[in-house]
């Protein structure tokens, strides 16, 4: 169809989708959307929190319809993964799925990988910063996206709706920007991020950056599917509790609704101190986590 609906599932209050409703989602969002395409899927590394073992061979049983299936960790800047990780990081470690062509990284480092796509003014990048506009974020920002999402017919996205210190909510076109592009996006979106403050980002849908990856996504000639994901860490675990799945902006914008109820807590008063551990899942912050990390740097 030429506009996709949004195609959603979710669980009640401290329940989790069981795969067969997730399955049917997935069916009806992407089965007939995918038919005869060159589909080039988006997942997330480690750093973010899904059972994505178990769920993308779910993912790849709804487009086993297409002609070809490439899968890419949108990584932005983080550290690649060997092949064989990637594998196990989407659950197919020792085999194939059917269709499945290339397992890839994002190299975000490298020209050859990537293709210019436009070009945002920057007088539309003042009007995108507002208030907190800076002459720092530069002038005319030429946008490149790594060049396997140009030459597939469909880009499908696959990631967790969560609240984010960059972009206000992950999932989305951010698994585009900066999860496949090039050094110049990535580098103002940050910038960006940081005149803002985390106080007016993190947990805000609406943001100077959001608006940013917006406006960049719209020079992607291929066309974008979303499966955005929000996941309940109730009682330790990373269970599924909502899946919506379809247009890009449509299936993004539903899953924040529901990851505002989850993952955010209002207070009567702001705190004036605030002590953060990083997660175990942000292994380039010392090769290996837990032990002596959680001294040095931990607490050092």
């Amino acid at each position: 169809a030429s506009v996709e609906q949004v195609v959603s599932a979710t669980a009640e209050p401290g329940q989790a989708l069981g795969y067969d409703e997730i399955a049917g989602v997935l069916a009806a969002a992407l089965e007939d959307t995918v038919a005869g395409e060159h589909v080039l899927v988006l997942v997330p590394d480690r750093t973010r929190n899904l059972p994505l073992a178990d769920l993308f061979p779910v993912v790849g049983a709804a487009l086993h319809r297409a002609a070809r299936i490439d899968v890419m960790v949108a990584l932005g800047t983080h550290p690649a993964l060997p092949e064989n990780d990637i594998r196990d990081l989407i659950g197919l470690p020792g085999g194939s799925l059917g269709l499945l062509g290339t397992i890839s990284n994002h190299d975000w480092s490298n020209p050859a990988a990537l293709h210019p796509i436009g070009t945002v003014s920057a007088q539309r990048l003042q009007e995108v910063a507002g208030a907190i506009w800076h002459s720092s974020l530069g002038g005319d920002l030429v946008v490149r996206v790594n060049k396997a999402a140009v030459e597939a017919d469909r880009v499908v996205i696959v990631g967790p709706t969560l609240p984010h210190e960059v972009a206000g909510y992950s999932s989305g076109a951010k698994y585009l920007f900066p999860g496949i592009s090039g050094p110049e996006m990535i580098d103002v979106m940050h910038w960006l991020a940081a005149l803002s403050g985390i106080l007016a980002t993190i947990g805000v849908k609406e943001t100077p950056v959001r608006a940013l990856i917006r406006q960049a996504a719209s020079f992607l000639p291929t066309p974008v599917s979303t499966v955005a994901l929000v996941t309940d860490g109730a009682g330790g675990g990373d269970s599924i509790a909502g899946i919506y799945a379809g247009d890009l902006e449509g299936a993004w914008s539903a899953s924040v609704a529901q990851a505002e109820r989850l993952h955010t807590t209002w207070v009567d008063r702001p705190y004036t101190r605030v002590i953060s551990c990083a997660m175990p899942i942000y292994h380039e912050v010392a090769g290996y986590s837990s032990g002596a990390k959680y001294l040095f740097p931990g607490i050092s």
